[in-house]
């Protein structure tokens, strides 16, 4: 009875053993065994608005079975599965699973998918299997809208007025993005009329490298102190996407006359010859006020090649008047230099400072100054890929009409020929420039001329 026993059992451990030992076999040869060559999908630091892609090997290392299985899907939506989210490898051959990163904003990201397979693992290994993926956004000056301040007062605008009198200030952005394809845009929100102030059109869109201006007015009608505090927000890098604009006016009894200014640009850009041309660059100055006139006083005087028409002046109420910069190189080369505009209106517009720019081609031959009477100007249409050219005082004589970008590198010739009568006329297609500042240079038998172009549609 106890042999028979013992056999029975020695009988039940082989059958166990032997099942055991074909289910292994078999599981073996089915699934085969499988290497990982990572367990970490890192993608670094990517580029917010474009998308990295990074590769995760898988090995069968059997040389019998094949192993078959499937990659779940990221949780995340900046994580993605590009291609085949399955895989059947054979003996001793390799498959690659790629997956995809796509940033939004500026954070360190990490997410996990399961594999799951029919491959031989090994005693205490589970399946399916985790992977991470993990990867950091990133928003620099050339990828993504950047946000800067210009203008008068930063963020603080302050007038000083008698009652019953008005005043426009302006406030000036720069998109500093060098990405075509980064548009600035946003709006200025909460605007309190009652309190005497006003605002311009509080949206804008700007593209790369471009200027906008928004003006608020101060117009009170009784004595006192007001402030107002507006927010501009956009979808600029942070923290500027969100910034604060405070309004300040200081409101006086009508006691006397009072002048007030605007200006229409601080910074002047020039292109000319290295050797003798004479260009010219303007910037309006305007006093807005009915009160009184506006005294002018440059308080430095640029260095050369850069000069300016006059050192005093006096602008009467709601008047314009030109202010003529020259730049007059004798070297090739960039130039940079500043003036002070020193005027009795209220701050900020008492002490106004320009800045000054020239880029000088290099030549050999030299040029007279311009002769009075050549014009030249551009101007880009509106809600159009075109630039109206216009070339005036030249009638009859043969001319050359050149491009340069802000560097002074030469894009090509837009024209040559004789120059009709009347003014010659020239709608050019800007569709392939990027935004940003260019240069048009008119060259004659009796002088040479250029003005700048602002490409923004």
């Amino acid at each position: 009875m106890n042999m028979k026993f013992c056999r029975n059992a020695v009988c039940r451990v082989a059958a166990a053993w032997l099942l055991l030992s074909l289910c292994f076999a078999n599981s073996y040869a089915q699934g085969a065994s499988v290497f990982f060559g990572v367990r970490t999908v890192i993608f670094g630091i990517v580029t917010d608005g474009t998308t990295a892609k990074q590769m995760l090997i898988i090995t069968n290392t059997d040389s019998v079975g094949w192993v078959h299985g499937h990659v779940g899907a990221p949780s995340k939506s900046v994580f993605a599965i590009s291609g085949s989210d399955t895989f059947s490898i054979g003996p001793g051959q390799k498959d690659t699973t790629y997956f995809t990163f796509s940033p939004v904003d500026v954070s360190i990201l990490r997410d996990s998918v399961w594999i799951t397979h029919d491959a031989w693992l090994g005693l205490g290994v589970t399946n399916p299997q985790k992977i991470v993926l993990t990867g950091q956004g990133l928003s620099p000056n050339d990828s993504s809208a950047q946000l800067k301040l210009g203008g008068f007062g930063g963020t603080t605008i302050p007038w000083s007025l008698q009652v019953d009198s008005s005043a426009l200030r302006p406030f000036a952005f720069r998109n500093v993005s060098a990405n075509p394809a980064r548009h600035l845009y946003g709006t200025i929100s909460g605007i309190h009329e009652p309190f005497g102030f006003g605002i311009g059109t509080p949206n804008f869109d700007l593209p790369d490298s471009a200027w906008d201006t928004i003006q608020f007015a101060f117009s009170p009608t009784s004595v006192g102190t007001f402030r107002d505090t507006l927010v501009m927000t956009s979808n600029a890098t942070p923290p500027n996407n969100l910034i604060k604009i405070y309004l300040s006016g200081v409101a006086t009894a009508r006691t006397g006359s009072m002048p007030d200014a605007a200006i229409t640009s601080t910074f002047i850009q020039f292109l000319g010859d290295s050797v003798g041309t004479f260009t010219q660059q303007f910037t309006v100055l305007v006093n807005p006020s009915v009160e009184a006139p506006l005294h002018i006083t440059v308080a430095h005087t640029p260095n050369p090649p850069f000069t300016v028409s006059g050192q005093q002046s006096i602008l009467d109420t709601l008047k314009a008047d030109t202010i003529l910069f020259s730049f007059a190189p004798t070297k090739g080369g960039k130039f940079t230099d500043s003036l002070v505009l020193l005027t009795d209106a209220p701050p900020p517009h008492n002490h106004i400072k320009i800045n000054l720019s020239g880029t000088a081609l290099s030549s050999s031959v030299a040029t007279a100054s311009i002769a009075s009477g050549i014009r030249l100007t551009a101007v880009c249409l509106q809600n159009s890929e075109l630039a109206r050219i216009t070339m005036g005082g030249v009638d009859g004589e043969h001319v050359t009409l050149r491009l340069y970008d802000e560097s002074g590198a030469a894009l090509g010739q837009l024209f040559e020929g004789i120059a009709v009568p009347d003014g010659t006329d020239l709608n050019y297609s800007i569709a392939a420039l990027p935004y940003g500042v260019y240069f048009l240079r008119l060259e004659c038998a009796h002088g040479i001329v250029s003005t700048k172009m602002n490409v923004r549609r």
